[in-house]
């Protein structure tokens, strides 16, 4: 059974709340003039409807980052920082991670150059809503997005419908560092890694 967020909790814009606000004094004016107390009324009522317009515009503010918008931190390229990472495995030559925002979700690429000089390009589009979408040229058969905060991201990987990898991409609070920390297991075998990446100036 689905439960329906209560309408206090929605958000409503401060002109939306202006103009509710405007309607219900208009009723509430000809009654309380008819009141002793109509002017403390008219007082009070007037506290309440600056209280909702604050309360608004601090909702506006606090309210769940979980759509993809232009203001996204994630939103840019980044170099891979050999120095502050850690891998269980080989470290990439260079690495590049590019998060773009398109009309279907976040789209995510990451090229890495290895030893041989190669480039690997790992690519998928997803929206931050936990439904699995496809993953090219990787092990995984499938990733889904899941935005916790506005500047933290869990990405789970499946194979076979199973979770084998978790990575937590995270954004520092000035913008300028990314950090990716994953744990899985491919084949059997554990990995894990600490990616530390420095956002490509424009």
């Amino acid at each position: 059974m689905s439960h329906q967020p209560s309408a206090i909790l929605q958000y409503h814009s401060p002109q939306v709340l202006y103009e509710r606000g405007t309607r219900c004094l208009r009723v509430l004016m000809p009654r309380m003039a008819t009141s002793r107390q109509g002017d403390v009324m008219h007082r009070y009522a007037r506290v309440l409807w600056l209280a909702a317009i604050v309360a608004g515009l601090f909702s506006a503010g606090n309210r769940p980052a979980t759509a993809q918008t232009k203001d996204d931190p994630f939103i840019g390229r980044w170099v891979l920082d050999r120095a502050r990472s850690e891998f269980s495995g080989n470290v990439p030559e260079r690495r590049i991670t590019i998060f773009e925002l398109t009309p279907a979700g976040i789209k995510h690429i990451t090229e890495t150059v290895i030893a041989n000089g190669s480039t690997d390009r790992i690519e998928y589009t997803a929206k931050y809503d936990e439904k699995d979408v496809p993953i090219s040229n990787s092990f995984l058969w499938q990733v889904s997005l899941k935005r916790t905060d506005p500047r933290t991201i869990v990405r789970s990987g499946k194979v076979m419908g199973m979770v084998v990898e978790t990575s937590t991409r995270t954004v520092s609070a000035d913008g300028k560092t990314l950090t990716i920390t994953t744990n899985g297991t491919n084949g059997g075998a554990e990995y894990s890694s600490v990616q530390v990446f420095t956002r490509e100036k424009t």
